[in-house]
């Protein structure tokens, strides 16, 4: 047995000899010629703006939420949305809401962030209708689901860095008629621009 242990031994110890010479030739080849493939990386300028976004939303349900209310109402708690930049940005919100009247009746729904109105409408909470944008929903009692529409209304603001809610106001512009909705869906897009 032990005869056949020595042609083992001393081919292995060859192989180790070898490898030991080979392989450090080999690397140095392969290093020397992808040395020749890599060219100089050229200097690179950008002038121009460079645009950061923060990003945030929600979806969900409102129903059976409504209002007789003539004077601007938050619609509902779950659909308030958080952020909190870190400098000045540029928010953008999008809502879009299922919505329906009992009446023939025109609807405002406006936006606030901080306590304060997004553009294009001027008026806050505790307004008329006509401070925010105004819709005219299909004529539903509530509950029918089928009288529902889709309405997506858009706001923006500039705001400093801080923490700020985004909340959601309706009313109904006369208290003859109940605005009532179901599915929503907000997405907000906080943007930076750098010069």
């Amino acid at each position: 047995m032990k005869k056949h242990y020595l042609p083992v031994a001393v081919v292995a110890i060859i192989a180790i000899v070898i490898a030991s010479f080979a392989f450090p030739v080999l690397y140095a080849q392969s290093s020397q010629s992808s040395r020749e493939d890599v060219k100089e990386a050229e200097a690179v300028s950008f002038s121009g703006e460079v645009t950061y976004w923060i990003h945030a939303g929600k979806a969900g349900r409102i129903y059976p939420t409504n209002t007789t209310s003539t004077t601007l109402r938050e619609i509902s708690t779950v659909m308030r949305v958080v952020i909190r930049p870190a400098t000045t940005v540029k928010v953008e919100v999008k809502l879009s809401i299922e919505l329906a009247v009992t009446a023939d009746v025109a609807v405002g729904v406006l936006a606030v962030i901080g306590g304060l109105p997004m553009y294009p409408n001027v008026g806050g909470p505790g307004s008329s209708y006509l401070a925010g944008y105004v819709a005219h929903p299909r004529v539903g009692v509530i509950g029918a689901f089928d009288k529902l529409e889709s309405w997506t209304f858009d706001w923006e603001r500039i705001v400093s860095n801080g923490t700020y809610t985004i909340r959601f106001y309706w009313a109904v512009s006369s208290s003859t008629g109940r605005v009532w909705g179901d599915f929503y869906a907000v997405s907000v897009w906080a943007t930076k621009t750098v010069p």
